[in-house]
């Protein structure tokens, strides 16, 4: 055989791997290869951790009770908020609480300076009689430093701190003055110094007329003490701070180092407020550099603000200590519901284990671990509780309904059915209560003010029945808008009624004429010429019963309707 060879040389041999399409399948393979690895070694990790039925029931008792968290979590976030509007609104009221009492004593003050206005030696121009009348007046109203009457020249005419018809001074408040005599109103002055007293002055002013023209000025002096005693009968907390002042922001009285700003202008803040013409809401920096949370009240129209500060950082500390002990009180539910999920997820485990052992070695025909009978006898308890838990709850159902009939049943016995006011006996039991806890406040008296109609008898015999029923009922809704929230009211029987008021050291005296002049003007308009006779007498718990100033109260009635009827008659030996 012949071999035969070619002139052409044979082409070297080519590596497969070398081509780039066989370098990307070995690289897709490597890829698929190590995720199969990945996969079995996953696989025989979870064969080996094996998790028991007593771990499962703990994780489902767990996350069942994350949207328990997630709540607390809102809750608290809630509860913040909360707590702040609370406070805003606690400060509110606390401003405008102030402010109503600096009104009601401005307002008191100007009801004596125009009784004195009107007076025979106020219009006849005697002088020396309206200095005499001034000086008593000003002796009744203890907190007034003096009272002054400046004619239309701006000077002083009498002065009731110096003799009648000595050297005066000059005016020290000419701007408030003026105002008098250019408005013909009531004003306040701006604080002013005088070499009569030591510190800074006020002055609440009133037009005399004569000719129908301003021929006076009639001034009652205050010292800012005044306004110090009425912030500090409010009893605030310590932090607190209050301001009052003028209509240019000039402070007249503060709570804390009252020495140091008196007389002086407010911080920018304060002044912001004031132009926006009071009834804010705001934050604000102190000349302390103390940061408040602050409430600014108008008073009325006298050109006078009320100012409270809360200090944010109690404010805060406040409200942390409340979102605190919330959220201790979450996180204490939380645990313990996990704990008792243990504890139900250890028990139920163990029946369950107990229920395949006894599968397993051949009990279930006898019953000792058999399944289907453990599961009945569940089922039976679960279906008695549920009916004893529905008899239970009809059971506090009607007893909460038996109780609030009762309730409702002796309210109803114990408010006259006409009126609607407590009965006498109610009365009685109620100021039994109040003689206990009037023990530790002896800055509060009592005052029984006893009303008695006049002309019912009239009314009755004219027009029956149905329309003294009717005056009745409208004296009792006259009675109820004449008097304030904390004090009490009744129907002593017939056509009298009697109040318990509660009165305040400083101006009870004001208090007392002030609604007794109510109730009279509103009996008047009752019609069918209805007045009222009325007697006043103060309680002096330390040292009698209240049925010694109520007999008093009724002496008192019995003299206003001697007296000429439809007026009232206060008692003058009670201390006022």
């Amino acid at each position: 055989m012949h071999l035969c060879k070619s002139s052409e040389p044979l082409p070297p041999p080519q590596n497969k791997a070398s081509t780039p399409f066989d370098c990307k399948g070995n690289h897709y393979r490597s890829i698929v290869c190590l995720s199969l690895v990945r996969v079995w070694y996953c696989k025989m990790i979870f064969k080996k951790i094996k998790v028991s039925l007593k771990a499962w029931l703990v994780l489902i008792a767990f996350f069942g009770s994350l949207p328990l968290f997630v709540y607390a979590v809102y809750l608290i976030h809630a509860l913040g908020d909360s707590q702040q509007k609370l406070h805003d609104i606690e400060l509110i009221e606390r401003t405008q609480s102030i402010a109503s009492n600096l009104d009601e004593k401005i307002n008191s003050s100007v009801a004596f300076l125009e009784g004195i206005a009107t007076s025979d030696a106020a219009v006849n121009t005697d002088l020396r009689a309206l200095y005499t009348h001034s000086l008593r007046l000003n002796v009744i109203n203890k907190q007034a430093i003096a009272i002054t009457l400046i004619d239309i020249n701006r000077d002083i005419v009498l002065f009731t701190k110096r003799p009648f018809g000595s050297p005066q001074f000059n005016v020290h408040d000419l701007p408030s003055v003026a105002e008098v005599f250019d408005t013909g109103k009531p004003t306040v002055s701006a604080l002013f110094k005088s070499p009569f007293h030591e510190k800074p002055l006020f002055a609440v002013g009133a037009p005399v007329f004569q000719g129908g023209k301003v021929a006076y000025c009639l001034s009652m002096i205050y010292s800012v003490d005044v306004l110090e005693r009425l912030i500090d009968n409010q009893n605030l907390p310590s932090d607190w701070i209050v301001w009052v002042l003028d209509r240019n922001g000039t402070v007249m009285s503060r709570s804390h180092n009252p020495e140091w700003h008196i007389g002086k202008l407010s911080n920018s803040d304060m002044m912001r407020a004031i132009q926006k013409n009071g009834d804010e809401k705001f934050e604000a920096v102190t000349s302390d550099n103390l940061k408040v949370k602050a409430s600014l009240i108008k008073v009325n129209n006298w050109g006078l603000y009320v100012a409270i500060g809360v200090p944010k950082k109690t404010l805060n500390q406040d409200i942390n200590k409340a979102l605190l002990q919330l959220a201790g009180f979450c996180i204490l539910l939380i645990l313990a519901s996990i704990g008792l999920s243990f504890m139900l997820a250890n028990y139920i485990s163990s029946h369950v284990n107990d229920i395949i052992e006894g599968t397993h070695a051949g009990n279930v025909k006898a019953g000792k671990f058999g399944p289907v009978k453990e599961f009945n006898r569940l089922a039976k308890m679960h279906h008695a509780m549920k009916e004893q838990h529905i008899i239970s709850f009809k059971n506090i159902k009607a007893l909460a309904e038996e109780k609030q009939a009762m309730h409702e049943a002796l309210n109803i016995a114990k408010h006259d059915k006409l009126t609607l006011l407590p009965t006498r006996a109610y009365f009685y039991e109620k100021l039994e209560e109040m003689q206990q806890s009037l023990l530790t406040t002896p800055d509060v008296r009592l005052a029984f003010v006893f009303i008695d109609l006049d002309g019912f008898k009239q009314v009755n015999d004219e027009h029956g029945h149905v329309e003294g029923d009717k005056v009745l009922t409208e004296t009792a809704h006259v009675i109820r808008q004449s008097i304030r929230e904390h004090d009490l009211a009744a129907r002593y029987g017939g056509d009298e009624f009697i109040i318990c008021l509660h009165l305040n050291e400083y101006h009870k005296q004001d208090v007392l004429a002030q609604i007794a002049t109510r109730i009279i003007q509103g009996v008047n308009q009752i019609g069918n010429h209805i007045g009222c006779s009325i007697g006043i007498a103060i309680w002096q718990h330390a040292h009698e019963h209240f049925d010694e100033a109520i007999q008093r109260a009724d002496q008192m009635m019995y003299k206003a309707k001697t007296s000429g009827k439809n007026q009232y008659q206060l008692y003058f030996d009670s201390p006022i």
